[in-house]
């Protein structure tokens, strides 16, 4: 199986779930954005003024024994309801099964920042995130650091992919089953993207 990319938009709030297609900046509306050749586009726009954390606490019910850090706060990224039918194996089951979460972000404290990580809770899909960081007056580059295998770039002048100077890029990839430390830092301004591919798939 295999699905991608999900996107997750906005300053920091919870209880946000994404949704097939591609939410604009205001809110307002949805254009449906997919993919051939396997894989599905989904993504949405979160928004909280002030950044808190507000939806109440949920219990999740993990397939694959779930995240091997504890604490924070365990947030959705990718359910398996955000990817078409065409990007499952034509064995898999059907998309009206009830939906389930493949891929979390968990939220650390760490004061005063916070440390990211992000679990997959599948055993055959290999996660791609890119996180991107956008100019914001406590979001400063001396507060941001890469943690684990995680690479972050910040792009110094001119824009690229629509990002301005000033921005920064973070990348990971998140294996069957693993829990990834991402980021570390105070998050404020931030774009999540997720692509998904079947491990079958990147082996042939």
């Amino acid at each position: 199986m295999g699905c991608g990319p999900s996107t997750v938009s906005g300053s920091d709030a919870t209880g946000w779930k994404p949704h097939v297609g591609e939410e604009d900046e205001n809110g307002d509306g949805r254009r449906a954005g997919f993919f051939r050749g396997g894989h599905a586009k989904s993504s949405g726009k979160r928004s909280n003024d002030e950044g808190q954390h507000t939806s109440p606490s949920l219990v999740h019910s993990y397939r694959c024994g779930g995240p091997n850090v504890s604490g924070g706060e365990v947030l959705p990224v990718l359910w398996y309801s955000d990817c078409t039918k065409a990007a499952w194996k034509k064995d898999a089951a059907s998309l009206a099964q009830d939906d389930t979460v493949l891929l979390y972000r968990i939220v650390l404290p760490r004061p005063p920042y916070e440390v990211w990580a992000f679990y997959n809770d599948t055993t055959d899909i290999q996660f791609y995130v890119t996180i991107h960081f956008y100019p914001h007056p406590e979001q400063r580059r001396e507060l941001l650091m890469p943690l684990g295998a995680t690479t972050l770039v910040w792009l110094e002048d001119g824009s690229q992919n629509g990002m301005d100077a000033g921005c920064a890029v973070a990348k990971l990839v998140v294996g069957p089953t693993e829990t990834a430390l991402a980021v570390e830092g105070h998050m404020i301004a931030y774009r999540i993207i997720v692509d998904g591919f079947s491990t079958n798939f990147i082996t042939q």
